[in-house]
């Protein structure tokens, strides 16, 4: 099985690039990522922006691309759900690595890890995506034509905006923060050897307990169309 998107997205997308290579001289593969402390809106924030850059006068639709969208699309003895909760709470172990590959034939931790970041960065030199948590803003610091986007707010706020959001108690929508909170840190620390929190790796960062989601929708979708230099003209 390939490790990409479904039949149906790749048959779009290749038929995109057909019709940009044509006009070689005006294709720019652009593409955005947006970060988020965890029980931030950055779901809302990236269809929001779709929907907005779709609007547009461009050939070319765009696309979201999150977790559960590269893990429906990958080779499930490659990349799983269960492999990568494995790596996000318990982090890299070499003994653990060995024993996966020589007693079950498995994949390695950072093989896993070297997989999924193959697969955002083919997304990203495809262009025309958003590309939403993953360690995508890290995975892409060396790709040009990009704006990356964070979304913070505290955690007490965060608490309180997950929770009413899943019909969770209060209690239990901090549980999840904090134990989300550390499992991306280790995860982005381990990995990719990098705070997710460092600011010099994004264009923007919004406080999402003081700026709405439709704000930050506007202030984004007009950065990306001015960095970009890509049409605001909507259909």
């Amino acid at each position: 099985m390939t490790t990409w998107l479904d039949k149906k997205a790749d048959t779009q997308i290749a038929a995109q690039l057909n019709l940009k290579f044509a006009l070689r001289e005006t294709f720019t593969p652009h593409f955005v990522t947006i970060s988020r402390e965890y029980g931030c809106d950055g779901r809302l924030l990236a269809a929001g922006l779709q929907e907005r850059l779709n609007q547009r006068q461009d050939e070319m639709p765009w696309h979201t691309i999150d977790r559960a969208q590269l893990l429906k699309n990958a080779d499930p003895n490659e990349l799983n759900e269960e492999r990568l909760n494995i790596l996000e709470e318990y982090g890299h172990s070499e003994f653990q690595g060995y024993l996966q590959e020589a007693l079950f034939g498995q994949k390695s931790q950072l093989q896993t890890i070297q997989i999924l970041a193959n697969m955002i960065r083919v997304a990203a030199r495809r262009g025309h995506v958003i590309l939403l948590g993953a360690g995508a803003s890290v995975l892409t610091q060396d790709y040009d034509h990009a704006v990356h986007i964070r979304l913070f707010a505290n955690k007490d706020w965060r608490a309180e905006n997950h929770a009413q959001r899943h019909n969770l108690t209060l209690d239990e929508g901090k549980k999840a923060v904090e134990e989300q909170d550390a499992h991306r840190y280790n995860y982005l620390k381990t990995y990719l050897s990098e705070d997710i929190s460092n600011r010099y790796l994004y264009d923007i960062m919004i406080d999402n307990a003081k700026v709405g989601t439709e704000t930050a929708i506007d202030l984004c979708f007009r950065l990306i169309c001015e960095k970009l230099q890509i049409r605001k003209t909507i259909r």
